[in-house]
């Protein structure tokens, strides 16, 4: 979906930080897919994902949100498409 707006959610948190902080810490926003997928394995430090590009777009089309895991599975990340108002 052009236009959309993509909220990349990891799922370690410090829970040194305040919760807000941590919180902050752990999301990221964009405006294009491309560039959050590419966020989202920078992020969640990913090398080697268990989808790709194209059938992360596609899942996220269908479904609003993705997780896109390393292949081990040890690390996972979250895209949710929203809506911009």
């Amino acid at each position: 979906m052009r236009g959309g707006t993509y909220i990349i959610i990891t799922d370690t948190m410090d829970p040194s930080m305040e919760f807000g902080e941590a919180l902050s810490g752990s999301m990221m926003v964009t405006n294009n897919f491309r560039k959050a997928y590419d966020l989202a394995l920078s992020f969640g430090e990913i090398a080697d994902p268990d989808l790709g590009y194209k059938g992360a777009l596609v899942r996220c089309n269908e479904e609003k949100a993705v997780v896109v895991h390393d292949k081990l599975g040890s690390k996972r990340v979250t895209i949710v498409l929203v809506k911009k108002f």
